[in-house]
């Protein structure tokens, strides 16, 4: 009964915990040409008006993720409006 309720805690301290990396192989690639997802990289901030950079550090995956959500964002901002314009034009029916 005492392993079971110290297996449980043991398992809910480690919910928090972040995922393990993953383990190099033999006859993987080079270590360096891999890209590490957890490593953290920062990188300033130069937001126009601003006189103060931020430095901003998050990890390799997250960058990733908001560089996408950001080209996804102007990709549709830049569709949408040559849509737009084809649309709305009576003379020139699509």
């Amino acid at each position: 009964m005492i392993s079971l309720i110290l297996a449980l805690a043991l398992a809910a301290a480690e919910g928090g915990a972040t995922p393990p990396r993953p383990v190099a192989q033999a006859g993987a690639p080079d270590a360096k040409a891999v890209r590490d997802p957890y490593k953290v990289l920062c990188r300033w901030d130069e937001s126009t008006g601003r006189r103060v950079r931020n430095r901003i550090c998050m990890t390799r995956a997250q960058w990733d993720e908001r560089d996408e959500a950001t080209r996804r964002l102007f990709q549709d901002a830049t569709d949408s409006g040559s849509r737009a314009g084809r649309e709305s034009n009576p003379l020139n029916p699509q």
